[in-house]
């Protein structure tokens, strides 16, 4: 929000707002429950990050996919105090409304449509408060859309005709 004039346009990805009109994240774990999370040895920890609760269709409609996050996640563990931070930070950010109509560039927001982490009702209720925006719900995903169905996830944005796509060499 400070630098509006250079922003040309946006793609938001499994993301939310914060106030009262936008529900908590699902679900709603107390601090002492993440830091005991990451008690655990770390296979243990990535299933449970990953569990049937939190993502419901990763590990039985999307198996590689499933196996090749857990193998990144054990291999390079998240460290716990940076976790807390993020854990801090969203839990200020969700009780804070932002200025959405202050945005005007186009705006893509995508959603899998069985997102129980950021509900797809909190990006219906975003593409209704931004001024500019246009959702996409990818169809048969979770919270991990983007890597369960790449190609449909890659189209949304490509074919969106307001939105800018700057090409980058990895």
């Amino acid at each position: 929000l400070k630098a509006l004039r250079r922003v040309h346009s946006m793609v938001l990805m499994g993301t939310t707002s914060g106030g009262p009109e936008y529900r908590q994240i699902f679900p709603a774990l107390s601090e002492e429950q993440v830091r005991a999370i990451y008690t655990l040895p770390p296979l243990e920890r990535v299933t449970a990050a990953l569990s049937e609760t939190l993502c419901p269709l990763l590990k039985t409609q999307f198996p590689e996919v499933y196996d090749d996050v857990v193998a990144k996640r054990v291999a390079d563990p998240a460290d716990p105090q940076q976790v807390m931070y993020q854990f801090f930070a969203v839990d200020g950010f969700m009780n804070k409304p932002l200025p959405l109509d202050h945005i005007g560039c186009p705006v893509l927001i995508l959603t899998g449509d069985q997102d129980r982490l950021v509900p797809v009702v909190n990006a219906q209720r975003m593409a209704r408060d931004l001024p500019n925006a246009r959702i996409v719900t990818v169809p048969g995903t979770d919270h991990l859309f983007f890597l369960e169905k790449i190609p449909e996830t890659v189209a949304a944005v490509v074919d969106s005709k307001d939105i800018v796509v700057v090409a980058a060499e990895l």
